[in-house]
């Protein structure tokens, strides 16, 4: 975050993507070996997640240099559509690759494919640091989380966020879910993904009115308690196909927080702090998921995985009825006047 704020965020991309074709050039090379490296593949995945947390913060900022504030939901909507469809749609290409000119040439084919990236960016004007001279390092880091203390605001946005995440976000438990309390075939675990996936998608496909929503803190409030409804709902199911439905509404829930929650963070933040508040939320989703998956599977194996889901649930809602109390600026947050 505090390189995005410090540097012409336009180059910083185009070198980030530039860096991760070469990490998949590196794949396919290793794939090409007579007996390819499985430590490769580690060293992989730990670089491209470097690269991913580099131009991240530098990348979610920028809209907001390019979009006036009520465009922010729709950005992130359009954002969501090409994401979840390219989630559903990839490893089906994938497949259809290896499958018939082998993973090798995948690798190479998926190396090409940021070459489109990189010509998109260059035909971009260039985004230059809107502070002159902003020094790299832990003294900008630091102000980013400065810049934070007493705003309840942007507090908020990552509080209830968190909240959603730790206590309602049960994925590590999908599998034992299927076996244990579904008692059905492993074969249908993907569809739970799925569902979340779908939930999202159809809500990011029909928010085209999202913008006129004035109260944006107190729907994320509200849509984090739907969300933990969801949760329950879920860890009640008796069948598949009622997982799958309290699954993508809560999806749905969260998606519709994500939203409001993405533009209350680009309205109230200066542009000058948009990239470390960014690098910051980044922190926020990297985080909160590891933690709610350990939550959930700590509390399943001293209780039961259906007690574990239904009881964060529960949590999830209290927690955002707390939330509202103790946060009542970012409850009464009105996007008409933003303020942090």
């Amino acid at each position: 975050g505090a390189i995005a704020d410090a540097v012409e965020r336009r180059r910083m991309l185009m070198i980030a993507h530039a860096v991760t074709a070469a990490l998949s050039i590196a794949l396919a090379v290793n794939a090409f070996l007579p007996e390819p490296r499985v430590w490769i593949l580690f060293l992989f995945s730990f670089l491209w997640a470097s690269a991913y947390s580099l131009y991240s913060p530098a990348l979610r900022a920028w809209p907001a240099r390019l979009l006036t504030p009520d465009l922010y939901t729709s950005a992130l909507a359009l954002e969501v559509v090409y994401y979840q469809s390219a989630a559903l749609t990839g490893p089906v290409l994938a497949g259809v690759l290896i499958a018939t000119v082998g993973i090798e040439y995948a690798y190479v084919l998926d190396a090409v494919s940021y070459l489109a990236v990189i010509v998109a960016l260059s035909r971009m004007r260039p985004s230059p640091p809107t502070a002159e001279r902003l020094p790299i390092g832990w003294a900008a880091i630091k102000d980013g989380f400065r810049f934070l203390r007493g705003k309840q605001v942007l507090q908020g946005t990552f509080w209830i966020d968190l909240n959603a995440m730790i206590f309602g976000l049960p994925v590590a438990l999908y599998p034992a879910f299927v076996l244990d309390v579904l008692e059905a075939s492993p074969a249908v675990l993907g569809l739970l993904y799925s569902a979340e996936a779908l939930g999202a998608l159809i809500v990011a496909l029909f928010s085209g009115r999202a913008k006129h929503v004035r109260r944006q803190g107190l729907v994320t409030i509200v849509a984090c308690m739907c969300w933990g409804a969801g949760i329950i709902g879920f860890g009640f199911a008796g069948t598949l196909w009622l997982a799958l439905l309290f699954l993508m509404l809560a999806s749905a829930a969260d998606m519709v927080s994500g939203l409001y929650r993405d533009s209350i963070l680009k309205t109230v933040t200066p542009d000058e702090m948009r990239g470390r508040l960014e690098g910051i939320s980044l922190s926020v989703v990297g985080t909160g998921p590891s933690l709610g998956n350990a939550e959930a599977g700590f509390l399943a194996s001293l209780t039961s995985v259906r007690t574990s889901i239904v009881s964060g649930g529960i949590a999830c809602i209290i927690g955002a009825a707390v939330l509202a109390i103790v946060l009542p600026r970012y409850r009464r947050y009105d996007a008409a006047n933003p303020s942090p």
